[in-house]
Protein backbone atom coordinates (compact mmCIF):
# COMPACT_ATOMS: atom_id res chain seq x y z
CA UNK A 1 0.00 0.00 0.00
CA UNK A 2 1.22 3.50 -0.91
CA UNK A 3 1.84 5.29 2.42
CA UNK A 4 1.45 8.69 0.74
CA UNK A 5 -2.05 7.78 -0.38
CA UNK A 6 -3.06 6.51 3.05
CA UNK A 7 -1.90 9.80 4.53
CA UNK A 8 -3.65 11.73 1.75
CA UNK A 9 -6.98 10.02 2.46
CA UNK A 10 -6.61 10.59 6.22
CA UNK A 11 -5.87 14.26 5.58
CA UNK A 12 -8.89 14.60 3.30
CA UNK A 13 -11.18 13.08 5.92
CA UNK A 14 -9.99 15.54 8.55
CA UNK A 15 -9.71 18.69 6.41
CA UNK A 16 -12.32 18.39 3.66
CA UNK A 17 -14.97 20.35 5.51
CA UNK A 18 -12.72 23.38 5.97
CA UNK A 19 -11.25 23.08 2.49
CA UNK A 20 -14.53 22.71 0.58
CA UNK A 21 -16.23 25.49 2.56
CA UNK A 22 -14.57 27.98 0.22
CA UNK A 23 -16.69 26.64 -2.65
CA UNK A 24 -19.96 26.83 -0.68
CA UNK A 25 -19.78 30.14 1.22
CA UNK A 26 -18.51 33.54 0.01
CA UNK A 27 -16.18 33.93 3.01
CA UNK A 28 -15.20 32.04 6.19
CA UNK A 29 -17.69 33.91 8.41
CA UNK A 30 -20.66 33.76 6.05
CA UNK A 31 -23.76 31.68 6.76
CA UNK A 32 -25.24 32.51 3.35
CA UNK A 33 -24.48 29.90 0.70
CA UNK A 34 -23.95 30.39 -3.02
CA UNK A 35 -27.16 29.45 -4.89
CA UNK A 36 -27.30 25.89 -6.19
CA UNK A 37 -27.58 25.05 -9.87
CA UNK A 38 -30.37 22.91 -11.26
CA UNK A 39 -28.03 19.90 -11.61
CA UNK A 40 -27.28 20.06 -7.87
CA UNK A 41 -30.98 19.72 -7.06
CA UNK A 42 -31.32 16.58 -9.21
CA UNK A 43 -28.19 14.90 -7.79
CA UNK A 44 -29.18 15.79 -4.23
CA UNK A 45 -32.44 13.92 -4.87
CA UNK A 46 -30.55 10.79 -6.02
CA UNK A 47 -28.38 10.73 -2.90
CA UNK A 48 -31.31 11.40 -0.56
CA UNK A 49 -33.26 8.52 -2.09
CA UNK A 50 -30.34 6.17 -1.58
CA UNK A 51 -29.75 7.22 2.01
CA UNK A 52 -33.47 6.82 2.68
CA UNK A 53 -33.48 3.53 0.75
CA UNK A 54 -36.35 4.65 -1.50
CA UNK A 55 -34.68 4.26 -4.93
CA UNK A 56 -34.00 0.53 -5.06
CA UNK A 57 -30.24 1.24 -5.25
CA UNK A 58 -30.59 2.08 -8.93
CA UNK A 59 -28.80 5.44 -8.82
CA UNK A 60 -25.61 4.75 -6.91
CA UNK A 61 -23.25 6.24 -9.47
CA UNK A 62 -23.55 9.72 -10.95
CA UNK A 63 -21.09 11.11 -13.49
CA UNK A 64 -20.90 14.90 -13.98
CA UNK A 65 -19.00 15.77 -17.18
CA UNK A 66 -18.55 19.39 -18.17
CA UNK A 67 -16.07 21.88 -19.57
CA UNK A 68 -13.68 23.64 -17.24
CA UNK A 69 -15.18 26.55 -15.31
CA UNK A 70 -18.80 25.34 -15.27
CA UNK A 71 -18.76 24.68 -11.50
CA UNK A 72 -18.30 20.92 -11.15
CA UNK A 73 -16.13 21.19 -8.02
CA UNK A 74 -18.60 23.66 -6.48
CA UNK A 75 -21.47 21.19 -6.93
CA UNK A 76 -19.43 18.40 -5.32
CA UNK A 77 -18.60 20.73 -2.41
CA UNK A 78 -22.23 21.78 -1.98
CA UNK A 79 -23.32 18.13 -1.94
CA UNK A 80 -20.56 17.29 0.54
CA UNK A 81 -21.85 19.95 2.95
CA UNK A 82 -25.44 18.91 2.39
CA UNK A 83 -24.81 15.31 3.45
CA UNK A 84 -21.89 15.65 5.86
CA UNK A 85 -24.12 15.39 8.95
CA UNK A 86 -26.45 12.81 7.43
CA UNK A 87 -23.97 9.93 7.40
CA UNK A 88 -21.82 8.43 10.13
CA UNK A 89 -18.32 9.90 10.78
CA UNK A 90 -15.68 9.27 8.13
CA UNK A 91 -18.25 7.81 5.74
CA UNK A 92 -18.15 10.76 3.35
CA UNK A 93 -14.98 11.49 1.38
CA UNK A 94 -13.94 13.98 -1.31
CA UNK A 95 -10.79 13.40 -3.38
CA UNK A 96 -9.33 15.12 -6.42
CA UNK A 97 -7.60 12.80 -8.86
CA UNK A 98 -5.55 15.78 -10.02
CA UNK A 99 -3.86 15.65 -6.61
CA UNK A 100 -3.75 11.86 -6.59
CA UNK A 101 -2.11 11.92 -10.02
CA UNK A 102 0.61 14.26 -8.73
CA UNK A 103 1.27 11.77 -5.92
CA UNK A 104 1.93 9.11 -8.54
CA UNK A 105 -1.12 7.12 -7.57
CA UNK A 106 -4.61 6.26 -8.87
CA UNK A 107 -8.23 5.86 -7.81
CA UNK A 108 -7.89 2.14 -6.99
CA UNK A 109 -5.20 2.88 -4.41
CA UNK A 110 -7.38 5.65 -2.94
CA UNK A 111 -10.30 3.24 -2.55
CA UNK A 112 -8.06 0.55 -1.06
CA UNK A 113 -6.63 3.05 1.42
CA UNK A 114 -10.11 4.32 2.35
CA UNK A 115 -11.31 0.75 2.89
CA UNK A 116 -8.38 0.14 5.22
CA UNK A 117 -9.06 3.32 7.20
CA UNK A 118 -12.72 2.36 7.62
CA UNK A 119 -11.58 -1.06 8.82
CA UNK A 120 -14.22 -3.03 6.91
CA UNK A 121 -14.65 -4.44 3.43
CA UNK A 122 -17.03 -2.57 1.17
CA UNK A 123 -18.84 -5.86 0.47
CA UNK A 124 -19.90 -6.07 4.11
CA UNK A 125 -20.59 -2.43 5.04
CA UNK A 126 -23.98 -1.86 6.63
CA UNK A 127 -24.01 1.95 6.72
CA UNK A 128 -23.88 4.05 3.51
CA UNK A 129 -20.63 5.55 2.24
CA UNK A 130 -20.66 8.65 0.00
CA UNK A 131 -17.63 9.12 -2.25
CA UNK A 132 -16.98 12.29 -4.28
CA UNK A 133 -14.28 12.00 -6.96
CA UNK A 134 -13.24 15.19 -8.75
CA UNK A 135 -11.18 15.38 -11.99
CA UNK A 136 -11.92 11.69 -12.50
CA UNK A 137 -10.51 11.63 -16.03
CA UNK A 138 -6.97 11.98 -14.65
CA UNK A 139 -6.97 8.21 -14.07
CA UNK A 140 -7.34 6.25 -17.35
CA UNK A 141 -8.77 3.31 -15.37
CA UNK A 142 -11.32 5.32 -13.39
CA UNK A 143 -14.34 3.72 -15.09
CA UNK A 144 -13.16 0.17 -14.43
CA UNK A 145 -12.32 1.03 -10.82
CA UNK A 146 -15.72 2.54 -10.06
CA UNK A 147 -17.50 -0.27 -11.91
CA UNK A 148 -15.73 -2.76 -9.65
CA UNK A 149 -16.71 -0.73 -6.55
CA UNK A 150 -20.30 -0.51 -7.80
CA UNK A 151 -20.45 -4.29 -8.17
CA UNK A 152 -18.90 -4.90 -4.76
CA UNK A 153 -21.31 -2.90 -2.63
CA UNK A 154 -24.84 -1.53 -2.78
CA UNK A 155 -24.03 0.84 0.10
CA UNK A 156 -21.43 2.98 -1.67
CA UNK A 157 -22.69 6.06 -3.52
CA UNK A 158 -20.16 7.52 -5.98
CA UNK A 159 -20.47 11.02 -7.46
CA UNK A 160 -17.66 11.85 -9.87
CA UNK A 161 -16.90 14.79 -12.12
CA UNK A 162 -14.57 15.31 -15.02
CA UNK A 163 -13.87 16.93 -18.34
CA UNK A 164 -16.50 16.79 -21.07
CA UNK A 165 -13.98 14.63 -22.90
CA UNK A 166 -14.58 12.03 -20.18
CA UNK A 167 -17.41 10.65 -22.30
CA UNK A 168 -14.84 9.84 -24.99
CA UNK A 169 -12.91 7.67 -22.54
CA UNK A 170 -15.82 5.48 -21.51
CA UNK A 171 -17.70 2.51 -22.81
CA UNK A 172 -21.06 4.27 -22.71
CA UNK A 173 -23.10 1.12 -23.22
CA UNK A 174 -21.35 -0.65 -20.33
CA UNK A 175 -21.33 2.29 -17.89
CA UNK A 176 -24.78 3.42 -18.98
CA UNK A 177 -26.31 0.37 -17.32
CA UNK A 178 -24.98 1.52 -13.96
CA UNK A 179 -24.33 5.26 -14.01
CA UNK A 180 -26.43 8.36 -14.53
CA UNK A 181 -24.82 11.12 -16.59
CA UNK A 182 -25.66 14.63 -15.36
CA UNK A 183 -23.93 16.87 -17.87
CA UNK A 184 -23.04 20.28 -16.49
CA UNK A 185 -23.38 22.92 -19.15
CA UNK A 186 -22.45 26.61 -19.00
CA UNK A 187 -25.01 28.70 -17.11
CA UNK A 188 -28.34 29.70 -18.57
CA UNK A 189 -29.48 33.27 -17.86
CA UNK A 190 -31.68 32.20 -14.93
CA UNK A 191 -28.74 30.50 -13.20
CA UNK A 192 -26.58 33.55 -13.93
CA UNK A 193 -29.07 35.82 -12.13
CA UNK A 194 -29.29 33.42 -9.19
CA UNK A 195 -25.54 33.63 -8.68
CA UNK A 196 -25.08 37.32 -9.44
CA UNK A 197 -28.19 38.81 -7.83
CA UNK A 198 -29.65 35.99 -5.76
CA UNK A 199 -32.69 36.37 -8.02
CA UNK A 200 -34.60 33.12 -8.29
CA UNK A 201 -36.78 32.19 -11.27
CA UNK A 202 -40.55 32.23 -11.23
CA UNK A 203 -41.62 28.64 -10.52
CA UNK A 204 -42.62 26.72 -13.66
CA UNK A 205 -42.14 29.79 -15.89
CA UNK A 206 -39.29 28.15 -17.79
CA UNK A 207 -41.36 25.06 -18.50
CA UNK A 208 -44.38 27.10 -19.57
CA UNK A 209 -42.23 29.11 -21.97
CA UNK A 210 -40.79 25.94 -23.50
CA UNK A 211 -44.32 24.60 -23.98
CA UNK A 212 -45.28 27.83 -25.75
CA UNK A 213 -42.28 27.87 -28.08
CA UNK A 214 -42.09 24.16 -28.86
CA UNK A 215 -45.51 22.57 -28.29
CA UNK A 216 -47.74 25.04 -30.11
CA UNK A 217 -49.49 24.35 -33.41
CA UNK A 218 -49.07 27.79 -35.01
CA UNK A 219 -47.56 31.22 -34.48
CA UNK A 220 -50.93 32.40 -33.20
CA UNK A 221 -50.89 29.62 -30.61
CA UNK A 222 -47.37 30.67 -29.55
CA UNK A 223 -48.51 34.29 -29.29
CA UNK A 224 -51.50 33.49 -27.11
CA UNK A 225 -49.49 31.32 -24.74
CA UNK A 226 -46.69 33.88 -24.44
CA UNK A 227 -49.20 36.69 -23.93
CA UNK A 228 -50.57 34.82 -20.92
CA UNK A 229 -47.02 34.67 -19.51
CA UNK A 230 -46.06 38.26 -20.33
CA UNK A 231 -46.72 39.73 -16.87
CA UNK A 232 -44.68 36.99 -15.21
CA UNK A 233 -41.79 37.54 -17.63
CA UNK A 234 -41.85 41.32 -17.09
CA UNK A 235 -41.92 40.86 -13.32
CA UNK A 236 -38.95 38.51 -13.49
CA UNK A 237 -37.00 41.10 -15.47
CA UNK A 238 -37.64 43.88 -12.95
CA UNK A 239 -34.29 45.31 -11.76
CA UNK A 240 -32.37 43.45 -14.49
CA UNK A 241 -30.22 45.93 -16.42
CA UNK A 242 -28.65 45.93 -19.86
CA UNK A 243 -25.26 45.61 -18.21
CA UNK A 244 -26.40 42.28 -16.76
CA UNK A 245 -27.16 40.98 -20.25
CA UNK A 246 -23.78 42.22 -21.48
CA UNK A 247 -21.96 40.47 -18.64
CA UNK A 248 -23.88 37.25 -19.28
CA UNK A 249 -23.04 37.29 -22.99
CA UNK A 250 -19.40 38.12 -22.41
CA UNK A 251 -18.38 35.92 -19.46
CA UNK A 252 -21.47 35.13 -17.38
CA UNK A 253 -22.01 31.58 -18.63
CA UNK A 254 -19.09 30.53 -16.41
CA UNK A 255 -19.84 30.80 -12.65
CA UNK A 256 -16.36 31.77 -11.47
CA UNK A 257 -16.28 34.81 -13.78
CA UNK A 258 -19.47 36.44 -12.48
CA UNK A 259 -18.82 39.75 -10.77
CA UNK A 260 -15.14 39.80 -11.70
CA UNK A 261 -14.30 43.25 -13.00
CA UNK A 262 -10.97 42.40 -14.61
CA UNK A 263 -12.01 40.91 -17.96
CA UNK A 264 -8.38 40.43 -18.95
CA UNK A 265 -7.87 38.20 -15.93
CA UNK A 266 -10.91 36.10 -16.91
CA UNK A 267 -9.81 35.73 -20.53
CA UNK A 268 -6.28 34.88 -19.48
CA UNK A 269 -7.52 32.20 -17.11
CA UNK A 270 -9.90 30.73 -19.67
CA UNK A 271 -7.14 30.72 -22.28
CA UNK A 272 -5.04 28.63 -19.88
CA UNK A 273 -8.01 26.29 -19.39
CA UNK A 274 -8.36 25.86 -23.15
CA UNK A 275 -4.68 24.93 -23.38
CA UNK A 276 -5.22 22.42 -20.57
CA UNK A 277 -8.18 20.84 -22.38
CA UNK A 278 -6.16 20.56 -25.58
CA UNK A 279 -2.81 19.52 -24.14
CA UNK A 280 -4.11 17.21 -21.40
CA UNK A 281 -7.69 16.05 -21.95
CA UNK A 282 -7.51 15.67 -25.72
CA UNK A 283 -3.87 14.56 -25.86
CA UNK A 284 -4.55 11.79 -23.33
CA UNK A 285 -7.20 10.34 -25.64
CA UNK A 286 -4.30 9.18 -27.80
CA UNK A 287 -6.17 9.52 -31.10
CA UNK A 288 -4.33 12.54 -32.56
CA UNK A 289 -0.63 13.06 -33.27
CA UNK A 290 1.32 15.93 -31.72
CA UNK A 291 1.32 18.07 -34.88
CA UNK A 292 -2.46 17.89 -35.12
CA UNK A 293 -2.92 18.68 -31.42
CA UNK A 294 -0.68 21.71 -31.77
CA UNK A 295 -2.96 23.03 -34.55
CA UNK A 296 -6.19 22.84 -32.53
CA UNK A 297 -5.81 26.31 -31.01
CA UNK A 298 -5.36 27.84 -34.48
CA UNK A 299 -8.48 26.07 -35.64
CA UNK A 300 -10.45 27.51 -32.72
CA UNK A 301 -9.19 31.01 -33.57
CA UNK A 302 -10.50 30.56 -37.12
CA UNK A 303 -13.91 29.38 -35.90
CA UNK A 304 -14.20 32.25 -33.41
CA UNK A 305 -14.00 34.89 -36.13
CA UNK A 306 -15.77 33.05 -38.94
CA UNK A 307 -18.26 30.45 -37.80
CA UNK A 308 -19.44 29.28 -41.24
CA UNK A 309 -16.32 27.60 -42.51
CA UNK A 310 -15.87 24.81 -45.04
CA UNK A 311 -13.71 21.96 -43.81
CA UNK A 312 -11.76 22.16 -47.10
CA UNK A 313 -10.81 25.77 -46.31
CA UNK A 314 -9.77 24.85 -42.76
CA UNK A 315 -7.66 22.03 -44.16
CA UNK A 316 -5.92 24.38 -46.58
CA UNK A 317 -5.31 27.12 -44.00
CA UNK A 318 -3.99 24.74 -41.34
CA UNK A 319 -2.03 22.53 -43.73
CA UNK A 320 -3.75 19.41 -42.42
CA UNK A 321 -5.52 16.70 -44.38
CA UNK A 322 -9.32 17.04 -44.53
CA UNK A 323 -10.02 13.71 -42.71
CA UNK A 324 -7.78 14.88 -39.86
CA UNK A 325 -9.60 18.21 -39.60
CA UNK A 326 -12.88 16.30 -39.48
CA UNK A 327 -11.48 14.15 -36.66
CA UNK A 328 -10.46 17.26 -34.69
CA UNK A 329 -13.87 18.89 -35.18
CA UNK A 330 -15.53 15.67 -34.05
CA UNK A 331 -13.46 15.59 -30.85
CA UNK A 332 -14.10 19.29 -30.11
CA UNK A 333 -17.82 18.66 -30.60
CA UNK A 334 -17.88 15.59 -28.36
CA UNK A 335 -15.78 17.42 -25.79
CA UNK A 336 -18.55 20.06 -25.91
CA UNK A 337 -16.36 23.02 -26.70
CA UNK A 338 -18.18 23.69 -29.96
CA UNK A 339 -21.61 22.93 -31.42
CA UNK A 340 -21.64 21.94 -35.07
CA UNK A 341 -24.75 22.76 -37.08
CA UNK A 342 -25.03 21.28 -40.59
CA UNK A 343 -26.69 23.05 -43.50
CA UNK A 344 -30.36 22.13 -43.73
CA UNK A 345 -31.21 19.67 -46.47
CA UNK A 346 -30.17 16.32 -47.86
CA UNK A 347 -27.14 14.36 -46.71
CA UNK A 348 -25.35 15.46 -49.89
CA UNK A 349 -26.08 19.12 -49.18
CA UNK A 350 -24.88 18.77 -45.59
CA UNK A 351 -21.59 17.39 -46.89
CA UNK A 352 -21.23 19.97 -49.65
CA UNK A 353 -22.15 23.13 -47.71
CA UNK A 354 -20.05 24.58 -44.87
CA UNK A 355 -21.13 23.73 -41.33
CA UNK A 356 -21.93 26.46 -38.85
CA UNK A 357 -19.85 26.32 -35.65
CA UNK A 358 -21.04 27.85 -32.40
CA UNK A 359 -19.30 27.81 -29.03
CA UNK A 360 -20.83 26.02 -26.06
CA UNK A 361 -19.94 29.11 -24.04
CA UNK A 362 -19.71 32.57 -25.67
CA UNK A 363 -16.96 33.29 -23.11
CA UNK A 364 -14.73 30.92 -25.12
CA UNK A 365 -15.38 32.89 -28.31
CA UNK A 366 -14.65 36.14 -26.46
CA UNK A 367 -11.42 34.72 -25.06
CA UNK A 368 -10.17 33.60 -28.47
CA UNK A 369 -11.01 36.96 -30.05
CA UNK A 370 -9.39 38.83 -27.16
CA UNK A 371 -6.19 36.81 -27.49
CA UNK A 372 -6.00 37.60 -31.20
CA UNK A 373 -6.45 41.30 -30.42
CA UNK A 374 -9.48 41.89 -32.65
CA UNK A 375 -10.81 45.37 -31.91
CA UNK A 376 -14.43 46.11 -31.13
CA UNK A 377 -14.98 42.46 -30.34
CA UNK A 378 -17.93 42.70 -27.97
CA UNK A 379 -19.97 45.54 -29.47
CA UNK A 380 -19.76 44.13 -32.99
CA UNK A 381 -20.42 40.53 -31.97
CA UNK A 382 -23.21 40.70 -29.41
CA UNK A 383 -25.56 39.08 -31.91
CA UNK A 384 -23.11 36.24 -32.50
CA UNK A 385 -22.71 35.71 -28.76
CA UNK A 386 -26.50 35.50 -28.43
CA UNK A 387 -26.44 32.86 -31.19
CA UNK A 388 -23.99 30.89 -29.04
CA UNK A 389 -26.49 31.12 -26.18
CA UNK A 390 -29.29 29.93 -28.47
CA UNK A 391 -27.12 27.08 -29.72
CA UNK A 392 -26.39 26.03 -26.13
CA UNK A 393 -30.12 26.13 -25.34
CA UNK A 394 -31.07 23.99 -28.34
CA UNK A 395 -28.20 21.59 -27.65
CA UNK A 396 -29.18 21.17 -23.99
CA UNK A 397 -32.93 20.87 -24.58
CA UNK A 398 -32.96 18.78 -27.77
CA UNK A 399 -29.70 17.56 -29.33
CA UNK A 400 -27.98 16.13 -26.24
CA UNK A 401 -31.01 14.09 -25.19
CA UNK A 402 -31.99 12.89 -28.64
CA UNK A 403 -35.22 14.90 -28.78
CA UNK A 404 -34.43 16.86 -31.90
CA UNK A 405 -31.91 18.20 -34.38
CA UNK A 406 -30.81 21.68 -35.39
CA UNK A 407 -29.50 22.95 -38.73
CA UNK A 408 -29.12 26.35 -40.39
CA UNK A 409 -30.29 27.64 -43.76
CA UNK A 410 -27.16 28.01 -45.88
CA UNK A 411 -28.94 29.99 -48.61
CA UNK A 412 -28.41 33.73 -48.84
CA UNK A 413 -30.57 35.52 -46.25
CA UNK A 414 -31.55 32.21 -44.68
CA UNK A 415 -32.56 31.80 -41.04
CA UNK A 416 -30.16 31.09 -38.18
CA UNK A 417 -31.77 27.89 -36.87
CA UNK A 418 -34.11 25.23 -38.23
CA UNK A 419 -35.22 23.13 -35.28
CA UNK A 420 -36.76 19.72 -35.88
CA UNK A 421 -38.45 18.26 -32.79
CA UNK A 422 -38.85 14.47 -32.55
CA UNK A 423 -38.94 14.27 -36.37
CA UNK A 424 -42.48 15.64 -36.17
CA UNK A 425 -42.38 19.41 -35.86
CA UNK A 426 -40.16 22.00 -37.55
CA UNK A 427 -39.75 25.55 -36.23
CA UNK A 428 -37.59 28.22 -37.87
CA UNK A 429 -35.76 30.72 -35.65
CA UNK A 430 -33.91 33.95 -36.35
CA UNK A 431 -32.07 35.37 -33.33
CA UNK A 432 -30.37 38.72 -32.87
CA UNK A 433 -29.71 41.61 -30.51
CA UNK A 434 -30.99 44.41 -32.72
CA UNK A 435 -34.33 45.28 -34.30
CA UNK A 436 -34.49 42.27 -36.58
CA UNK A 437 -36.95 42.09 -39.45
CA UNK A 438 -38.75 38.95 -40.62
CA UNK A 439 -37.13 38.50 -44.06
CA UNK A 440 -34.76 35.67 -43.14
CA UNK A 441 -37.46 33.61 -41.43
CA UNK A 442 -39.88 34.30 -44.31
CA UNK A 443 -37.26 33.20 -46.86
CA UNK A 444 -36.60 29.95 -45.02
CA UNK A 445 -40.30 29.26 -44.43
CA UNK A 446 -40.99 29.59 -48.16
CA UNK A 447 -38.38 26.94 -48.97
CA UNK A 448 -38.69 24.58 -46.02
CA UNK A 449 -41.85 23.16 -44.57
CA UNK A 450 -42.36 24.53 -41.07
CA UNK A 451 -45.05 24.70 -38.42
CA UNK A 452 -44.30 28.37 -37.67
CA UNK A 453 -41.49 30.91 -37.52
CA UNK A 454 -40.03 32.84 -34.58
CA UNK A 455 -37.89 36.01 -34.58
CA UNK A 456 -36.09 36.73 -31.30
CA UNK A 457 -35.02 40.37 -31.23
CA UNK A 458 -34.66 43.57 -29.25
CA UNK A 459 -38.34 44.50 -29.20
CA UNK A 460 -40.57 45.71 -26.40
CA UNK A 461 -43.74 43.85 -27.33
CA UNK A 462 -44.86 40.51 -28.68
CA UNK A 463 -45.93 40.90 -32.31
CA UNK A 464 -47.97 38.34 -34.23
CA UNK A 465 -47.91 38.37 -38.04
CA UNK A 466 -50.69 35.85 -38.44
CA UNK A 467 -50.89 35.90 -42.25
CA UNK A 468 -47.24 34.83 -42.41
CA UNK A 469 -47.53 32.39 -39.49
CA UNK A 470 -44.67 33.96 -37.57
CA UNK A 471 -44.16 35.83 -34.33
CA UNK A 472 -41.63 38.43 -33.17
CA UNK A 473 -40.60 37.91 -29.55
CA UNK A 474 -38.57 40.15 -27.20
CA UNK A 475 -35.28 38.49 -26.29
CA UNK A 476 -36.30 38.52 -22.60
CA UNK A 477 -38.76 35.68 -23.21
CA UNK A 478 -36.10 33.50 -24.81
CA UNK A 479 -33.47 34.21 -22.15
CA UNK A 480 -35.91 33.06 -19.45
CA UNK A 481 -35.54 29.52 -20.84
Amino acid sequence: MNDKIIEYVRTQLSRNRARLRLFVFPNPESTWKYPARYAYIRIKKYISELLNETSGNSKRWVIIPGMSGTGKTTILAQLYFEFFNRVKPNRILYVSLEEVYLLGSNLKEVIDAYEGILGENFESVKNPVVLFVDEVHRDPEWANTITSLYNRSSKVITICSGSSAVSLQTNASDIGRRAIFEKLYPLCFGEFLMIKKNKFPDQNLKQKLKEAFYESISAKDVFEKLKNLEKRVNLYWANVEEVDIDEFLMVGTLPYAIGTKDRGEIFSGLDIQLDKIIQKDIRELGTLDNTTIDSIKRLLYLLADNDQTAVTNLSSTLGIMRPTVEAVLDILTKAELIIRLPAHGSAEKKTRQPSKFLFMSPAVRMTLLDVTGIEGTFLTRKGKLLEDIAGLHFYREFISIGKGSVAYDSAKNGADFILKIDNKKQVIFEIGMGNKDTKQVENSMQKHKSDYGVVICNRKELTLIEEKNLIMVPREFFLCM
